[in-house]
């Protein structure tokens, strides 16, 4: 099993914590981190636009006048995108393919990406974060204190839940 060192909020070590070998021994699967993020940026985006063909338009597919005799020019039905009340020539289709990911893929990308997280030595562990007041400057000031440049990641045992703090 993996261990790492347990600090304080002012940085200095307090003790050992033994990391679970699910979670952060796993091996590492650049694909599937990648398959992983490519999900979650196109659930993110909004696919907000989508026009009508002339197959959808409810107008009638006749033609409007005969084709010759009247000295007009050649028509056919009034959906097309030519007129007013038509339908939108090379429009936004809509929405693109979501991908979804099965819960063990987005577990396993989890545990991968947790893991090479603890190798790197990107990941702190403190005992107990314990505030007067809540303030951005003493959660800065504690991070820098347990060495920590841009992201901060914390267990609650109580809820079971990870969080991540970005700075």
């Amino acid at each position: 099993m993996p261990t790492m060192a347990l600090n304080n909020m002012e940085g200095s070590k307090v003790g050992q914590v033994e990391l679970s070998e699910r979670w952060f021994g796993a091996p590492l699967h650049h694909d599937l981190i990648h398959q992983t993020l490519v999900a979650v940026d196109r659930k993110r985006k909004q696919y907000a636009g989508r026009t009508k063909t002339r197959s959808e338009i409810r107008l009638t597919k006749a033609k409007w006048y005969r084709q010759k005799g009247t000295g007009r020019a050649r028509h056919g039905a009034q959906s097309a995108p030519l007129f007013v009340g038509g339908a939108k020539a090379h429009g936004p289709r809509g929405v693109a393919k979501r991908v979804k990911l099965p819960k063990k893929m987005r577990r396993k990308a989890l545990q991968s990406a947790l893991s090479a997280q603890v190798a790197d030595g990107c990941v702190v562990i403190i005992d107990a974060i314990e505030m007067d007041e809540i303030r951005t400057k003493t959660i800065v000031a504690m991070l820098e204190a347990v060495d920590c440049e841009a992201k901060f990641w914390c267990y609650s045992a109580k809820t079971n839940i990870w969080t991540s703090i970005f700075i």
